[in-house]
């Protein structure tokens, strides 16, 4: 496993947006507060997660009791920490599918003095594979939607002048990692709930033929193409077929039918949107 640091960390205020915040400390609330993470993927751990079975764990020290619990969204951007301001934060989302999820049961609060952890394993891949980023950033705000204003409080990378309590990504490769099947293809991603926290593991799809003929359709999700975040196409040659996104080579599940596919990886667009013209 890998384990990294946290290369910038700050936070930053809506309300002072030209203001800098690079402070032992990190705060984030549901309305203005926004706290910034960004880590270098080293050649060692960019390799890993390209071409292996892993685990990424985002974890955080909380510094007092709060009502807010941690809500990580992984964005596309670099940033300095000792510069970055509100209109200089890096803002480009990735879609939903590639965000952190959180199990019904997992703590909905903070305590004092205590490690969170967030899986984010889609967001690391998204970041490493469909970005071709050599980091992977984060903005953590409020998790609860209709969050109140209480503001939370996370340890910083120089908060105790050692590093004890800095913000760690950590990956685990394994290619022993139980994933269950889908038809040709082990599933990219597997979601359980231990101790209340989620975990998902991702590995990358089994080299295969695609000029082999196939019995059935295979449809996966491409995030580089339509407007809104991605479409479901089908697992083919490239040109062959009316909606055929070329062969699975990538890190992705595959679904039996396009209707699975968008429900499962783009379920926030529409199914027209998901895969224009398809007679669902």
């Amino acid at each position: 496993s890998i384990t990294l640091r946290a290369t910038n960390d700050a936070y930053i205020d809506r309300r002072r947006p030209n203001a800098n915040y690079n402070r032992t400390t990190l705060q984030y609330d549901h309305h203005d507060k926004v706290t910034l993470l960004h880590f270098a993927l080293p050649k060692r751990a960019y390799d890993n997660v390209r071409s292996n079975y892993f685990e990424a764990t985002l974890k955080v020290y909380s510094l007092r009791n709060c009502d807010n619990a941690v809500g990580a969204k992984v964005v596309s951007g670099k940033f300095d920490e000792e510069t970055v301001s509100w209109h200089t934060s890096p803002f480009d989302m990735a879609p939903n599918s590639a965000q952190p999820r959180y199990p019904i049961d997992s703590p909905t609060t903070l305590r004092e003095n205590e490690w969170i952890e967030i899986i984010v394993s889609d967001a690391v891949l998204w970041s490493a594979h469909v970005k071709d980023q050599r980091y992977v950033s984060f903005r953590i705000s409020s998790r609860d939607e209709d969050g109140g204003g209480e503001e939370c409080e996370l340890a910083s990378k120089e908060y105790d002048g050692d590093g004890n309590f800095a913000p760690l990504l950590k990956i685990r490769t394994n290619r022993n990692i139980d994933h269950g099947t889908h038809s040709r293809v082990k599933s990219s991603v597997q979601q359980t709930t231990t101790e209340g926290v989620q975990a998902s593991s991702v590995r990358k799809y089994e080299s295969f033929d695609p000029y082999v003929p196939s019995s059935k359709q295979e449809w996966f999700v491409r995030y580089d193409v339509g407007d809104g975040g991605g479409q479901c196409v089908m697992n083919c040659p490239e040109g062959r077929g009316e909606f055929c996104g070329g062969p699975a080579t990538f890190w992705e599940d595959i679904f039996a039918t396009p209707d699975e596919c968008c429900q499962e990886k783009l379920w926030w667009m529409g199914k027209r949107s998901c895969v224009p013209e398809y007679e669902f």
